[in-house]
């Protein structure tokens, strides 16, 4: 089994192989080996366009594979920098705008045809979203519409190259038994797994549930659950505004989003997961220590910047509460504060363990800081958008001096 390593970055292009009968009817209507296709974001998240879901984000962390040959990673081949980080930028700044979009089912079908229009009628399939965002940063993947574009045909694209072998590794059996000791699956998606977590599932519940509502009461059909803000808060909705957000709180304590998430926090482990890599270590030594070391260096930064994120929601939220007393911006609220409390544990989780290497190999201190530096200044320069590089830089600058 495998699965992606930090070598990823934005605007990589994965095409998988799903195992479900409509993922191989998919392959071979459209005469090659892939059914789906996703693009990477950074900090280990995919967009992807889905069946039933539409387009999702998703952790990268969900994402494993059985078997290597179904599985293929492209990369862009910029002509220069400029070119390079204007669309990478772009793609980093605008998936949330793609995000919520319906899945075409007709576009879908209509691709695999030689003739005919577009059909998608303002909604995505998978490889069609991945063309669209490459066209609409001003970077075309393939001479053709990009409603016309299949999972397979990306494969034919002169501008991107196969770096497959260089953002794939294999599970190591020291981490496979772990998971298999704890009771846990690999969730596989060429083997019937999924991409959307149980958080994911409550909100496109939520989206459905709602939908009749903001029709009736507004005229609109939100595309995404961050659309009910703009939706509650405009000026020419004040007359239902309150009623509307009685019927969509109504319905986010019904679905028990929030719930979701506070029992999840209760149920981590972390003192356990800890005490299982230290016996790990004593059995492997310091070369898999090391290894540790930096892995969870690459999860503290990267958690850091999700935590960043977060509180700015968080206040962004706080803000629109204040202002107009919603219950669902109250709701929100306390969902944010929760996966604030979330991220803060993994935080947390990693600086212990981080320590607790320190602590047992004191010989090795230096080394085990460059280790450090050299991966705090990998996941820093992964980050293309401006703003948040900056951010994470000032943050960590008053979170370890050392770690810059």
């Amino acid at each position: 089994m495998f699965l992606f390593n930090t070598n990823l970055r934005v605007g990589d292009i994965i095409l998988v192989r799903g195992a479900k009968k409509h993922s191989k009817i998919i392959a071979k209507l459209t005469d090659g080996h892939f059914s789906h296709a996703m693009i990477s974001l950074e900090n280990d998240i995919f967009l992807e366009a889905i069946t039933g879901s539409g387009v999702q984000t998703t952790s990268s962390l969900r994402v494993s594979i059985k078997d290597i040959s179904n599985v293929v990673v492209l990369r862009c081949k910029f002509p220069d920098e400029q070119t390079e980080l204007r669309t990478l930028v772009y793609i980093s700044q605008n998936y949330a705008g793609y995000q919520g979009r319906r899945y075409s089912y007709k576009g879908a079908m209509e691709a695999i045809k030689k003739s005919g229009g577009n059909k998608t009628n303002g909604g995505y399939f998978c490889s069609h979203l991945i063309a669209a965002i490459y066209t609409d940063a001003g970077f075309p993947l393939l001479k053709k519409p990009e409603y016309k574009v299949t999972p397979n045909e990306l494969l034919e694209s002169t501008v991107l190259e196969d770096i497959t072998d260089k953002v794939i590794s294999p599970y190591s059996d020291i981490a496979l038994k772990r998971i298999r000791d704890k009771g846990d699956e690999v969730n596989c998606i060429d083997a019937r797994g999924e991409t959307l977590s149980k958080d994911a599932h409550n909100h496109n519940k939520l989206l459905e549930t709602t939908k009749k509502y903001f029709i009736r009461y507004a005229g609109v059909t939100p595309h995404r659950c961050g659309d009910f803000l703009d939706i509650l808060t405009d000026s020419k909705n004040d007359i239902f505004a309150k009623k509307l957000d009685y019927q969509l709180s109504k319905a986010y304590r019904k679905i028990g989003i929030n719930e979701y998430i506070r029992s999840e926090i209760e149920r981590d482990h972390f003192e356990e997961d800890e005490s299982i890599l230290m016996s790990e270590i004593e059995l492997f030594g310091y070369e898999y220590a090391n290894e540790l070391y930096g892995s969870y260096n690459y999860l503290l930064v990267t958690k850091i910047v999700k935590f960043l994120n977060e509180k700015s929601n968080l206040d962004n939220f706080q803000i629109f509460y204040d202002k107009w007393k919603f219950k669902y911006f109250a709701l929100k609220v306390e969902y944010i504060t929760l996966n604030i409390e979330a991220v803060s544990s993994v935080m947390d989780n990693c600086l212990n363990t981080i320590k607790a290497i320190e602590y047992r190999f004191p010989d090795k201190f230096d080394e085990l800081q460059e280790t450090k530096v050299q991966t705090v200044r990998y996941v820093v320069n992964k980050q293309v958008e401006p703003e948040q590089k900056a951010a994470l830089v000032a943050f960590l600058l008053t979170f370890d001096s050392k770690s810059v």
